[in-house]
Order: structure tokens, then sequence, then C-alpha cells
């Protein structure tokens, strides 16, 4: 269970906000199609590389997790594209997902800013130097980078759960606004053509845990496990993205298009 609230809470975060835009530039239909495309593109490309690297250290290793002398192994991205194609190849895999990883973290600063200066006006109800959005990311870097420096992440589980079911919170209060608004007659977005592309890749952005599945799949008791388990979070992810994405645009209309 620790396996799979990791890997639901790493996939479904702020990423999803932009299902709604996304949804209204390619149409409910394509949109839904498009989820669901790429859910099964990033599922098959995240279980090749678990197996392959099964397949170079050996299947016994990889199910242990250990080396030879009894310590942890531990096997990064880099380290399966070296075993795969050699050590340039270990270079460029580094170099993409660092870039990934500061697009991602880039959102995840600037959600928090926002968030944290909507909260503090509430509370002060007067502009200051916390209302500045540079100020709110700032504060929030000490906390950010003390959980990078926890070296397992079965150690999140609790803080992960907690995510979970505040993050599920948020999505029943998204519900209860789209049900407030259901009955009202909308336009049906219809498909931009020059707006594809972004959408599309809104989309995948929002498969935000991609980069988790080796350290999750390594932190796990039985390893064996974690094929069948991954895909239950990724179709439970799948069905969460679709259901956002389609119940706003069909509850606010055109309003998605501008989010």
């Amino acid at each position: 269970m620790q396996t799979f609230f990791h890997l639901l809470k790493g996939y479904i975060g702020p990423g999803c906000l932009s299902l709604p835009w996304a949804f209204s530039q390619l149409g409910i239909t394509v949109g839904f199609l498009s989820t669901i495309g790429l859910s099964f593109l990033t599922s098959y490309n995240c279980l090749s590389v678990v197996r392959v690297f099964r397949e170079q250290i050996g299947e016994g290793e990889a199910t242990n997790n250990r080396t030879r002398d009894g310590s942890r192994k531990e096997i990064t991205y880099a380290d399966v594209g070296a075993m795969a194609y050699g050590a340039k190849f270990k270079i460029f895999v580094t170099f993409s997902i660092l870039t990934q990883q500061l697009a991602i973290c880039t959102i995840f600063f600037s959600f928090i800013g926002e968030n944290l200066i909507s909260i503090l006006h509430k509370l002060t109800a007067h502009d200051g130097l916390l209302d500045k959005k540079i100020v709110a990311i700032t504060l929030s870097v000490p906390a950010v980078l003390a959980l990078s420096c926890i070296p397992d992440l079965r150690a999140l589980a609790p803080v992960s759960k907690l995510g979970l079911v505040l993050l599920l919170a948020s999505f029943v209060m998204l519900g209860t606004a789209v049900a407030e608004n259901w009955g009202e007659e909308h336009v049906s977005p219809q498909v931009e053509l020059s707006k594809v592309p972004i959408a599309v890749c809104a989309i995948m952005y929002s498969f935000e845990g991609i980069c988790l599945v080796m350290p999750v799949e390594q932190s796990m008791k039985h390893p064996k496990k974690f094929n069948r388990t991954f895909m239950a979070a990724m179709v439970t992810t799948c069905i969460i993205f679709s259901s956002v994405g389609v119940a706003c645009v069909m509850a606010f209309g055109a309003i998605c298009k501008h989010m």
C-alpha cells in the first residue's frame, strides 16, 4: 500500500490543474483519448525501464535489491541508460532528467508561492512584503530542501498519505463547484489545431511521477509486486485525470480556456 500511495501522490499533483485547460483546447473526446493514450505510453516506458534494470542486474539481485556484500544497491535512471547504450548515453539521460525536474520544480515553487500569498492575504488582510511571490517562494525553500535529504522513501509514507488525503479533499471541493455549475448551458469546446501540441504537452506534464518509478521500485520490500502495484496506480491516475478534465469542461465551458 505504501508503494501505491507514493505513486498515486507522485502522479497526482498540481499538474492536474492544467487538465481543464488542455481538454478545453482539444475537446472532450480528443482530450479523453489523449489522456488514455499518454497514460499507456508513460506506463509502458516506465515498465520498460524497470525491465531493462532487472535484465541487466539480474532477476535475483534486482528482487533482493542488494549487492554481494549485503549493502543496498541504488541504481539510477542514468545507470540504466549506461547499461543499455553506454557511458555517453548516461550523460544524456542525466541531462534530460535534470531538465525535466527543473521544469517541474519551477511550477511546484510557483504553485506554493501563489498559495502562500493567498493564505497570508486572507490572514493579514493587507499587502506587505510577504505578499510578494518571490518572498513566499524563498520561505518555502528550506522545507523543500529538508524533504530532499530524507534517504529512504518509506520514511515519507505517513506524510505522503496525509498529502494524498488533503489532495483528495481539494478534489471534493472542486467536485462541489462542478456540481453547483453542472446545470448551466455551455458551448462545447472544439479542437483548436494551433493549440493541440501545447495541450497534449499539458496532459503529459500532469504525469509528474515518472521519475519516482526507479526509486520506489528499489525501496519496495517485494519488488516483484511492483508491476501490479504500478498498473493499479496508473489506472487510478488515468481515471482521476480524465474525470477532472471532462467534469470541469462540462461544468464551466469556455471559462477553462482562460485558466
